[in-house]
């Protein structure tokens, strides 16, 4: 059985904060990208690969692949999402999560900014309102080493 140590929506997926910070906080044996388009993407699922630092493994899946990764890995794994869609899609399917750090979601028209870097919709809100109420802690933070922010704390944000 699996040992999920951290699950993250940002949308920058590998990147300095994660590398530096979180992997240290949370440390696993494979950081697991979770994105249908990205595992389509040969190119750059192997530009991603190579930012990830030696001793780690990146293993890039769609939507369909994970239940069974899950069900058949032993590893620690730090799971990485590219949109909280994705992520509440993969909870609706039945998919177990300790926690749910919400990290960069970028600015559209239509959202708002409810955190440093985090902007939401309402249909987001909603989706992270709903996973919470199936009782997935859901926070906001930039770096384990700053102050989260519960969901509650912006619930009136938008």
């Amino acid at each position: 059985m699996n040992k999920i140590v951290m699950s993250r929506v940002d949308f920058r997926l590998i990147h300095g904060q994660v590398i530096t910070k979180w992997l240290k906080y949370y440390p696993a044996r494979k950081v697991v990208i979770i994105d249908d388009l990205l595992a389509e993407d040969e190119f750059m699922a192997e530009i991603y690969k190579m930012a990830i630092p030696q001793g780690l493994v990146l293993d890039i899946l769609n939507t369909d692949e994970l239940a069974d990764y899950l069900a058949n890995s032993q590893e620690e794994l730090f799971l990485l999402f590219k949109s909280i869609e994705t992520a509440y899609q993969m909870i609706k399917q039945g998919i177990q999560l300790p926690q749910l750090v919400i990290g960069g979601v970028p600015s559209e028209s239509g959202k708002k900014m409810v955190f440093s870097g985090v902007y939401l919709s309402k249909i987001e809100l909603e989706q992270l309102q709903e996973l919470e109420s199936l009782g997935v802690p859901i926070s906001f933070a930039t770096t384990p080493d700053d102050k989260s922010t519960q969901l509650a704390s912006i619930r009136d944000s938008l």
